[in-house]
């Protein structure tokens, strides 16, 4: 206590020396690791305070009289400034982190090289290169819809530009990488990273180049979602509420309830919350809002598979809208979408019919476009009497 009120200047100063030096350090080798500006000035504000083996050295130093008793005190009472002021640091680092990367300075805030981003257009922006990340890619890959990658993690880019993937190395917090990325001409984004001050910041510098942009973000708790609409996310994903889904869901599986009544039960718990959770106005297309304000409505995709009860079927005879509800707002084949078809065209296998009807319906009709023809005759029947 003595020594911070008498020697108050020089304690004040060595604390100030420490915390720059120390954060030069430790963010520079974050910056020769490969890493942007961001995550090596979060690096160095976590790392900048005084470690508790540098209690042995000093206590060495003056055991062996490389230190005075004077500056041996001054060394503890900055050291345990710096302790203090650690929660601190940690706690306004990622507003730090943004007001430094808007600075001119001449450090790598991310490459913004995008291979073929001239060719790009109504394709998959994926930020995050996580687990996420790789499954939204493989899943993307295989239905052929035109995706890149940004990531930070020059070990991540490395591995999977070795595989062929499109990735980058690139800050999505900047808007020249997203520009880079060709984010005007994306249809679609999805930010599957764990920073959420990272992840808010990219979601509204993407919704501001790209009002028409449909984003979808991952989040760890429900109360983030509301926060995440106001800065332009379409859609929001908790991970807490889906991770309740994945539970309840392998919990009936053990009491060996039919799949069937699972996946429907699932659809009906999803779709349901996420009508309750999803807060009013944000941004989305005109179909999602149709959907929102139409209760118990929703549209979904299937595929008609080869030998189901639709294979071979107009719409007419099908009687998809007159018996089952459901209205096909569109029809894609072999590439081309065909909106509003009329009762004559014919359904065939591997045709994406897009659907309009009530959620309960959708969900448990899905079996006239699998390829289980037999069971779904026997069911249309006429009964014995």
């Amino acid at each position: 206590v003595n020594t911070f009120v008498t020697d108050l200047e020089l304690v004040l100063g060595t604390t100030g020396a420490v915390l720059v030096i120390k954060a030069l350090i430790a963010g520079g080798a974050t910056l020769l690791l490969g890493y942007p500006l961001r995550p090596a000035v979060l690096v160095g504000l976590a790392l900048c305070q005084v470690g508790e083996f540098s209690f042995v050295l000093a206590r060495s130093g003056l055991q062996n009289g490389l230190l005075s008793a004077e500056n041996y005190q001054v060394f503890l009472a900055a050291s345990i400034l710096t302790m203090s002021l650690t929660p601190f640091l940690i706690r306004f680092g990622p507003q730090v982190a943004e007001a430094v990367t808007r600075l001119p300075l001449p450090l790598p805030k991310g490459d913004t090289h995008v291979p073929q981003a001239h060719d790009l257009r109504d394709h998959l922006i994926i930020v995050g290169y996580g687990v996420g990340g790789q499954h939204l890619a493989r899943a993307a890959k295989s239905t052929t819809i035109p995706y890149v990658i940004l990531e930070m993690n020059p070990d991540s880019v490395r591995g999977a530009a070795a595989e062929g993937e499109p990735i980058s190395y690139g800050d999505a917090t900047h808007p020249a990488v997203l520009e880079h990325a060709h984010v005007k001409d994306a249809r679609a984004m999805a930010v599957i990273v764990s920073d959420p001050s990272a992840v808010r910041r990219i979601t509204d510098t993407a919704r501001k180049i790209n009002p028409s942009l449909h984003i979808l973000v991952r989040t760890r708790f429900v109360s983030e979602i509301e926060p995440l609409k106001a800065l332009g996310a379409s859609e929001v994903v908790p991970e807490e509420f889906e991770t309740s889904i994945e539970i309840f869901t392998r919990v009936l599986s053990r009491y060996m309830i039919p799949r069937d009544e699972i996946d429907r039960f699932t659809h009906e718990v999803r779709a349901e919350s996420y009508d309750m959770l999803r807060a009013q106005g944000g941004h989305g297309d005109s179909l999602c809002a149709l959907t929102s304000h139409l209760t118990g409505m929703d549209v979904a995709a299937l595929t008609v598979e080869p030998g189901s009860m639709l294979d071979g079927k107009s719409l007419q005879d099908s009687g998809l809208r007159r018996t089952h509800g459901l209205t096909v707002v569109a029809v894609a084949r072999s590439g081309k979408v065909m909106a509003n078809p009329d009762g004559s065209l014919v359904l065939h296998g591997g045709d994406v019919a897009y659907l309009f009807g009530p959620r309960s319906d959708i969900a448990s009709k899905t079996g006239l476009f699998t390829g289980r023809k037999q069971e779904w005759v026997e069911l249309e029947k006429p009964q014995e009497t």
